[in-house]
């Protein structure tokens, strides 16, 4: 081989080298360039992905803004509306205002022209209220002492009875006392024999029947505790439905609160609860 075949050999194993390291430049260069255009892509998957969804939540933003919106609209509809309506009616409440004051303006005037005449009427009140007070005053005692009047006259009208009662069992006591004298002188004996059928106690008792037996004895609501002790007599008296004076009782046995007695004699009439029973007829001694 000659020279000049060694030369082109060698230029060609050269260029052979050149172009396989362009190659491989070329290659490796491509690779880089997929590479980056496979990341570029996805970076805009994603920017695109989160773009749409940015896009979709200013949607409903702006909708829920817009739906907001409206409804703010409505209720200051509703205000300028209800607003509206209070002008109205305060509008109204201002002219009945205004027509009260002048109503009022008269009454003032009306007022002020009466107001001697009702301070002279009050004077009047006043002297007619002093005049009923007095009367008042001395109905009341008017009625007081007629209901002592009444009282007085209810004791008289008992102690009445109770003389006339008294005085019947006396001119028969009398009577029947008298017989028995007669009879003792007649027998020869004395007239000592004699003895008051009356003993109450010493000191003044009032009480009342609390029941009364068919056989004519009465149990009282006082006992030894009020100083009544046996063989001591009680006047009996009713009061309603009128005043009456019954008769006269012996004490038979006695408690502490209450005792057991039998009538002296005949009654004027049975005695039965509530009536009244006492050492003495009300003032008499």
């Amino acid at each position: 081989m000659t020279i000049v075949g060694k030369i082109l050999v060698f230029v060609i194993l050269v260029f052979s080298l050149i172009d396989g390291a362009f190659g491989i430049m070329v290659y490796m260069a491509r690779t880089r360039w997929a590479h980056d255009y496979t990341e570029l892509r996805d970076r805009y998957v994603t920017a695109d992905a989160s773009n749409r969804a940015w896009e979709a939540e200013v949607k409903n933003t702006r909708e829920s803004a817009d739906k907001r919106v409206g409804e703010v609209k409505a209720l200051l509809k509703r205000v300028e509306e209800d607003l509206e309506a209070e002008r109205l009616v305060s509008k109204g409440y201002s002219d009945e205002l205004q027509k009260a004051r002048l109503k009022n303006n008269e009454t003032e005037s009306t007022a002020s022209l009466s107001l001697e005449e009702i301070k002279r009427r009050q004077e009047e009140f006043q002297k007619v209220r002093t005049l009923l007070e007095q009367e008042r005053k001395e109905n009341i005692t008017l009625v007081e002492a007629n209901n002592d009047l009444r009282q007085k006259a209810v004791t008289a009208n008992i102690e009445r009875q109770t003389v006339q009662d008294q005085n019947t069992r006396m001119l028969a006591q009398l009577q029947e006392t008298q017989r028995a004298l007669a009879e003792a002188q007649r027998r020869g004996g004395s007239s000592r024999s004699f003895v008051s059928n009356t003993n109450p106690p010493p000191e003044n008792v009032e009480g009342l029947i609390k029941t009364a037996d068919p056989s004519g004895l009465v149990t009282i609501t006082i006992g030894s505790d009020a100083g009544i002790a046996r063989g001591q007599t009680l006047q009996v008296y009713r009061l309603t439905p009128a005043p009456r004076y019954l008769g006269t009782i012996r004490i038979l046995d006695v408690s502490n609160n209450q005792a057991v007695g039998q009538p002296i004699g005949r009654m004027a009439v049975p005695p039965q609860p509530g009536d009244h029973v006492s050492s003495r007829i009300l003032g008499s001694s």
